[in-house]
């Protein structure tokens, strides 16, 4: 894609995405150049070795095929090609920055540093504050040192005492690395899950207020109707009702909202690179955010009945944490399988309506006899109701084995879910 002139310096085009480079509108070589943008390079090959040798006449295309080539080939001729449709995207006119930045990286990669310096610094100057820049500054930085190490060794005045080994650097700049994701991504969740939240009460006039009043308010309601139009004998009903409520809603609003995440961001996928778990694990932290609101209204309604307040109320973290790690993983299978196959969304909604009588809400567990008792073992909310009861209601510590089983359940979902979201995921681009 040609630079535009602005003034006397070339448009910034080290954060473009696919769209802002490809321009020739075939849907299936969009879908292959936003699979390279990814990282999922193997893959792209396959698709890329299947078009007509005439799509690769577009400098978009020669570049991304030259960057899966560079990421993946390490043979002469997978090399040669690579050299190949880079150097072709570069006198195509495409960006001069992501070209020189990944031929650098191949010349680097053969041995050949003064070849992949010349590239970084005539990237560096194209773009002083460009994505990358400041990686290939390091870069270029290590390789001087490299070389003046190389130097000083051959004229026998080199003092590796002053200097860091290469090693301790490269796991530096791996740290820091990890450290720059981890802030990326941590933010970007933040401002996933504040979205979530503002639009949800947008253009009411009480705005966050109803985070607090709509949970309490239904809670009133639903205390008044099975308190005394449906009567039972369960002591402290309301309490004992809402206790369990509380995490069958922020497992079922989790998953519920989650299946659907990478479908309602289809646009965003398709436009920029962003990890793709972030929005199904926005949702759940979005439903953690609202139960802790509707833990407020529940305190309210303590107040307002006579319940007690125990010290076991100090575990109800600890309870947000299994409940969370069980949602979260099943809500990451949910939404992998639900972007390919859009019966289970549908299927799903039903499933959540039998899971909440499969789950004792407004009826004892003890009520239940025979094979009915027997199935509710396998029932994983039953647990963690089980565990909410114990310290809302009841006073008392969970026992370890509680403990135990509510932590295998949130482990084993997440270790399921994730596994079945990262096999998954490279084909969302196809199904959106």
């Amino acid at each position: 894609m040609p630079q535009e002139n602005l003034g006397d310096k070339p448009a910034k085009t080290s954060n473009l995405g696919v769209d802002d480079f490809y321009t020739g509108g075939d849907p299936k070589i969009r879908s292959i150049l936003l699979l390279v943008h990814e990282g999922h390079y193997e893959e792209a090959l396959l698709h890329f070795e299947a078009l007509p040798e005439g799509a690769f006449d577009e400098g978009a295309v020669a570049y991304y095929y030259g960057v899966a080539l560079a990421s993946t080939r390490t043979d002469p001729e997978g090399t040669k090609q690579a050299f190949k449709m880079l150097n072709f995207a570069l006198n195509s006119g495409f960006s001069e920055y992501w070209v020189l930045f990944h031929r650098g990286m191949l010349y680097q990669r053969l041995g050949n540093v003064a070849a992949a310096a010349q590239d970084y610094k005539k990237a560096i100057a194209l773009e002083p504050d460009g994505e990358y820049t400041k990686v290939l500054q390091t870069t270029l930085g290590e390789i001087d040192r490299q070389k003046n190490l190389t130097m000083a060794a051959d004229k026998g005045t080199a003092k590796p005492s002053m200097h860091r080994s290469r090693l301790e650097e490269t796991y530096a700049l791996k740290m820091n690395n990890r450290e720059a994701r981890f802030h990326r991504v941590s933010s970007l969740l933040r401002e996933l899950v504040s979205r979530d939240i503002k639009v949800k009460y947008r253009g009411s006039l009480l705005g966050l207020l109803w985070s607090v009043l709509s949970p309490l308010l239904m809670m009133v309601v639903l205390t008044i109707i099975f308190s005394t139009i449906f009567r039972n004998d369960i002591p402290n009903f309301p309490i004992y009702y809402l206790s369990g409520y509380l995490i069958f809603t922020l497992n079922s609003e989790a998953t519920q909202e989650g299946m659907y995440s990478i479908i309602s961001n289809a646009s965003l996928l398709k436009k920029v690179y962003v990890p793709k778990y972030l929005f199904p694990v926005s949702k759940v932290f979005t439903a953690l955010v609202n139960s802790i609101f509707s833990i407020i209204a529940m305190f309210i309604i303590m107040i307002i009945t006579g319940a007690p307040f125990y010290p076991t109320l100090l575990m109800i973290p600890v309870l947000l944490v299994y409940t969370t790690m069980f949602s979260c993983g099943l809500t990451l299978f949910l939404s992998a399988v639900g972007t390919r196959f859009r019966d289970l969304c549908y299927i799903y909604s039903v499933v959540v309506f039998a899971w909440m009588f499969f789950t004792p809400l407004f009826y004892p567990a003890s009520s239940l006899s025979g094979l009915a008792l027997f199935l509710m073992n396998f029932n994983p909310l039953y647990h963690l109701v089980n565990f909410s009861r114990s310290i809302i209601l009841y006073g008392v510590m969970p026992p370890l084995w509680l403990n135990l089983a509510c932590l295998g359940l949130g482990v084993g979902a997440l270790l399921v879910g994730g596994f079945t979201f990262s096999k998954l995921q490279k084909k969302f681009i196809f199904y959106i």
